[in-house]
């Protein structure tokens, strides 16, 4: 005689009925850049999404869809077991996928998030730029998870006769070759997989800085929170780092060095060791690469390391053009869907002339600086006076650190009198000259930053030479830079090749 089931047992039948058809018509996977287990599925209501499996929410779905077969209170340790029996399918399985949240780089399209209610993205390649569903982007090689800071972007939307600088033009508070850098540094930023130009804001209060940096989260990355503070510590600016795509930090007067080195990390991608919570032995390692966004710091506190990696900008104060924030902000919302499908039209562009370009030599973001002349001559109809603006911008950065120091001061003025490049000199017929420099320019040899022979110069050179390259100087102190037994010291010109190309 076959054994009666009860109610409960058919519930718990149907239930495992569900969720096993879920696993089946499921993609299983582990994030390369997070080491969490997700899964994209379907619901009830035939919404495709994507969960991080242990999470709250994917927690509460599994949850709705027991109600959905019987409308009761299920225990949390009932749910905990479905959730645990979906975990296992996805540890089995052996798939991965990167992880991203607004950006994704994948092959040879750029896709990016709006994260409407739609679910539509955007997809540019070198032939056209197109919307696609969650169903679609689901199944590339890549997986998009929205969390509840980022923002819903607008519809782009491309109108004939439209030029991106004239459209972004009202909106920046700086100098023409500075709203050129700009206009070019923001379109770099929707390219996902390349290392990135920090962006620093600097002026006086009342310059717009705040104001400004909001834009320019709204055009990139929408977020539904003001503009954050200063991280305190490396694990706060992690926790930003994995939720936002643009990190814009406002109002900053100083910078931790763990916080400026994973900002650093941050810029050109890097990675961080997370601990599983109330576990000693359990880590995963969490990858991004961010667009960051600085406003407030001096240049002059920023470590040599970030400087490096800085595009900075100055804004003047605003003064008699000083007008409603919200008057502004009201005009550029209604041109951002046009800003937006400008950017996504030179990106476009950009990329069916990328590979075609000649090298120019840059002194640091080398990828970044030639998608940058790429996007320029798309823009502007060609990319010599970006060439220019990158490269002068870059000694800006690095000219005021200079003259904070007075050995490096009277270094500059030394390469500034020469006549030639590429040259050598003994450490010891140098270490004369920049003393004779410092006495007629009434440099301070006394400062704890000049040196006191020239065997010190050559290890103090070394610690210059990022500063100096930013401003288009190379500096060699290689042991084997000998001549008749006598060490040399070589100098020369990082931008030769660049005048070369501008010209």
């Amino acid at each position: 005689m076959a054994k009666k089931t009860g109610k409960a047992e058919e519930v718990l039948e149907e239930i495992f009925n569900t969720v096993k058809a879920i696993i089946d018509g499921s993609e299983l996977f582990v994030g390369t850049n997070t080491g969490l287990e997700y899964i994209t599925w379907m619901d009830r209501n035939n919404e495709v999404r994507t969960d991080a499996i242990k999470s709250e929410i994917f927690k509460y779905r599994i949850l709705m869809e027991c109600i959905a077969v019987e409308d009761k209170l299920y225990e949390n340790k009932f749910i905990k077991r479905i959730v645990d029996y979906v975990l296992a399918h996805a540890l089995t399985s052996k798939n991965k996928k990167t992880i991203y949240s607004r950006i994704a780089k994948v092959g040879d399209e750029i896709v990016y998030n709006l994260n409407n209610e739609a679910r539509q993205y955007v997809v540019v390649t070198a032939e056209d730029t197109y919307f696609e569903d969650e169903i679609e982007v689901s199944q590339k090689a890549c997986a998009f998870m929205s969390n509840s800071l980022m923002g819903e972007q607008v519809m782009p939307k491309i109108k004939k006769g439209h030029n991106l600088y004239d459209l972004l033009s009202p909106f920046l508070n700086m100098d023409d070759d500075s709203k050129k850098l700009l206009t070019v540094c923001l379109v770099a930023w929707f390219i996902q997989d390349i290392p990135k130009a920090v962006i620093l804001l600097q002026g006086e209060q009342g310059s717009g800085k705040t104001f400004l940096t909001s834009l320019i989260q709204k055009i990139v990355d929408p977020v539904t929170h003001e503009t954050l503070n200063s991280p305190d510590t490396k694990e706060d600016l992690g926790v930003a780092l994995s939720t936002h795509y643009v990190m814009a930090v406002d109002n900053i007067t100083d910078l931790p060095k763990g916080v400026s080195d994973l900002l650093c990390q941050a810029s050109t991608g890097g990675s961080m060791l997370k601990r599983t919570k109330y576990s000693n032995f359990d880590a995963s390692v969490v990858s991004f690469k961010n667009c960051v966004l600085l406003n407030g710091i001096a240049i002059e506190n920023a470590r040599l390391d970030l400087r490096d990696r800085i595009v900075g900008f100055e804004l003047p104060t605003l003064n008699k053009k000083y007008v409603s924030a919200k008057a502004i902000e009201k005009e550029f919302d209604e041109k951002l869907p046009y800003i937006l499908g400008q950017i996504f039209s030179v990106l476009s562009q950009a990329m069916q002339i990328y590979d075609d370009l000649e090298y120019v030599e840059s002194p640091r973001l080398i990828d970044f600086f030639t998608w940058g002349r790429a996007i320029a001559t798309i823009v502007f109809g060609s990319d010599k006076e970006f060439i220019e603006i990158f490269l002068r911008n870059k000694g800006f950065v690095f000219e005021d650190l200079v003259q904070q120091d007075p050995l490096a001061y009277a270094l500059m003025l030394y390469l500034e009198s020469l006549n030639k490049f590429p040259c050598k000199v003994n450490s010891t017929e140098l270490y004369k000259k920049l003393m004779e420099i410092a006495r007629t320019n009434h440099i301070n040899m006394n400062s704890e930053k000049w040196v006191s022979s020239s065997q010190e110069l050559s290890n103090k050179l070394k610690t210059l030479m990022p500063a100096f390259r930013g401003m288009g100087y190379s500096i060699n102190v290689d042991s084997s830079n000998k001549s008749n037994g006598v060490r040399y010291i070589k100098f020369g010109k990082t931008d030769e090749a660049n005048a070369e190309a501008v010209a």
